[in-house]
This record gives structure tokens, sequence and C-alpha cells, in this order.
């Protein structure tokens, strides 16, 4: 992954102060409960790690002095090549912005399977204006992201459900609409036909009751069908 951001001089990693250091072991503590990582890097295509939390190596497999100064491997090489460019974005945009970036996107364990995690960070600008560091939280979000997956194949069931209903009604209302033409039809000849047609005038008014309460039960159906897919999203207009 290579970032669109111009690669920084290299800054020396700053010194914490003890009250400083001591927040900072807090964090590390508390970011420890959970998989994720806490880091601070430079503004270069590499991403080159100046910080890095021990729990990285809980959440990925890699001890922080991996991605140190590139010691081992660069942080932006375990970032899935599918998000990269996504997450160049974002971060090139805040910078620009000079404020926060917050995006979800996958990392690559040390066994090589995918991970997601979600990175809330900020630049660190220098005396001078120029970006000194990057620095922010990583938290894994694996199981968020597959409820929301499972969440939208459901909607997606849904949706392919709710269209099909849709198509069969619009068909069974047109075939209401012939039958109640029909039925008008035929009660017009029925009139025609004088006292021999009142039998069949009869029968023509009540096959024009049924179309009609049929065509309004379908209707009520596209109605249904119509609010449940503009609550998975999709707003087409169902009724006829």
């Amino acid at each position: 992954m290579v970032s669109s951001a111009p690669k920084s001089k290299s800054v020396p990693a700053p010194v914490a102060a003890p009250a400083t250091a001591s927040r900072l072991g807090m964090l590390e503590s508390i970011i420890g409960r959970f998989h994720g990582c806490l880091y601070r890097c430079r503004f270069d295509p590499e991403f080159t790690m100046v910080y890095l939390s021990a729990s990285v190596e809980r959440w990925l497999g890699y001890p922080p002095k991996a991605f140190l100064n590139n010691a081992e491997r660069s942080f932006a090489s375990i970032i899935h090549p599918e998000d990269a460019d996504r997450v160049d974005a974002a971060i090139n945009q805040a910078v620009k912005d000079r404020t926060e970036w917050s995006l979800d996107y996958r990392l690559l364990h040390r066994d090589g399977h995918a991970l997601w995690s979600h990175e809330t960070g900020g630049p660190v600008f220098g005396p001078d204006g120029t970006v000194a560091y990057l620095e922010g939280a990583l938290i894994g979000i694996e199981d968020r992201k597959e409820q929301e997956i499972a969440r939208e194949k459901t909607l997606a069931e849904i949706r392919r459900c709710g269209a099909g209903i849709g198509s069969t009604g619009r068909d069974i209302l047109q075939l209401l609409r012939s039958l109640n033409l029909v039925a008008v039809n035929a009660s017009i000849e029925a009139s025609r036909a004088g006292a021999m047609g009142a039998g069949f005038a009869v029968v023509a008014e009540e096959v024009k009751r049924l179309a009609d309460e049929s065509r309004d039960s379908v209707n009520r159906i596209l109605e249904f069908m119509e609010a449940l897919e503009k609550v998975t999203g999709e707003r087409s207009q169902l009724r006829l």
C-alpha cells in the first residue's frame, strides 16, 4: 500500500514525561482488554511507527518492535490491499482539513487472515505547520462486522422476496382489472337482455364485487411491501 502523502522528514520519537507516561500506561491497560492498539506514526507512505502499544501482538500476532521504524515490515503492508486506497484517501483528506478521521477497514493478521478494525485518528502538526505525526487508536470490530454482514444478507433476502411479491401483486391487479371490465360488460349485456338476463346480471355483479374486494386486498399487500422496502432501503413504488 502506498499513501499519496508526501514522505516526511525523519522525526525522533517523543519522550513522554512521567505524568504523560502514567496516563499512557493507563490507556494501554484499558485498550489491552480489547482487541486493538494505540499508535503514533510518521506521515509517510509506510506509516512508519514510532510508538505502538503492546496489545497489538495479542490482536494481530506481531510484536510492536516488528513495526517500529519498519524493523521487520511497515504497518502499511498489513492493510488489506482492497482497503488501502480508501484508508489513504481518508487520512489525506483529514490532514488537508486539519481534522480527525474515522473509518473501518481490514488488517492482515500475521497468519494471513483479515480482521476488521475501526480506526479513529488525527494529525499532529509541528511548530512549522507541517505534519509531525499521525496518531490514534485501532479497535477490532470483527464481531460487529459479522453481525452487519449477516444483517445485510437478511435484508437483501427480504428485498428479494418483497420484489417477488410486488411483481406477483401487480400481475394479480392486472387480472382483476380485466375481470372487473368483463363483469361490467356482462352487466351491460344482461340489462339489454331484460328479464332473460336477470340471473346473469346477478352473477356479473357478484364477480365485479369480488374483483373489487380482491383488488383492495392486493393493494393493501402492496402497501405493506412498499413500507417494508422503505425500511430496508429500497424506495421503489409498488402500487399501480
